[in-house]
């Protein structure tokens, strides 16, 4: 698809350049909860791993469980340490 756009205008910002203030800015812990849910969830879905794919597909989302757990972890001490400051 190609935008086309009038002398004057501004062009957007493209998504993958934002500028966060910390590392830590971008992760809320609702939405690591939630990403954590789908993930148990597809776990769960593909049961017993018979094909290189699906055995595959479990190595990553526990990959990705393990990972989010600890992103999760510090996300809720960086708050609960920012709580006790404030």
């Amino acid at each position: 698809m190609v935008e086309t756009r009038n002398r004057g205008q501004s062009r957007a910002r493209r998504p993958g350049r934002q500028v966060f203030k910390s590392a830590w800015s971008g992760f809320s812990v609702t939405s690591l909860e939630a990403d954590l849910a789908y993930f148990q969830a597809r776990l769960e879905l593909l049961g017993k791993p018979d094909t290189i794919n699906k055995k595959a597909q479990e190595e990553t989302f526990r990959f990705l469980l393990e990972a989010m757990n600890g992103i999760l972890s510090k996300l809720k001490r960086r708050q609960r340490a920012g709580a006790d400051h404030g």
